[in-house]
């Protein structure tokens, strides 16, 4: 599937497609069922309140990501502190390494 906005007949570019994901575009009509299939969820759960957001653009959790939140009520507030931590460092890390990613693409 090759998705293309009408307006140019051109498939959007990435940008665009983090604008869609972030909220910070409106939705192409047209886009849609390739969201949907890249996404791995169907066009209906595209507007339904059961996909999560865990980053900058919507996934669905995977079942081994709802374990792991739920395991979290039992780890000590020291651990959960500390994965708290690990996680902040990867979040900058990864935030870092994509405006890396995005500048060198410029």
């Amino acid at each position: 599937m090759q998705p293309t906005l009408k307006s140019t007949g051109n498939p959007p570019n990435i940008q665009t497609i983090y604008g869609y994901l972030n909220g910070k575009r409106e939705l192409k009509v047209e886009l849609i069922p390739y969201i949907a299939e890249v996404l791995g969820v169907s066009e209906q759960e595209l507007f339904s309140f059961d996909i999560e957001y865990a980053t900058e653009y919507n996934i669905r959790y995977s079942e081994e990501i709802r374990e792991l939140i739920n395991l979290l009520a039992y780890a000590p507030k020291t651990v959960r502190e500390e994965i708290k931590e690990l996680l902040l460092e990867i979040k900058t890390f990864s935030k870092n390494r994509l405006k890396s990613i995005k500048s060198n693409n410029n």
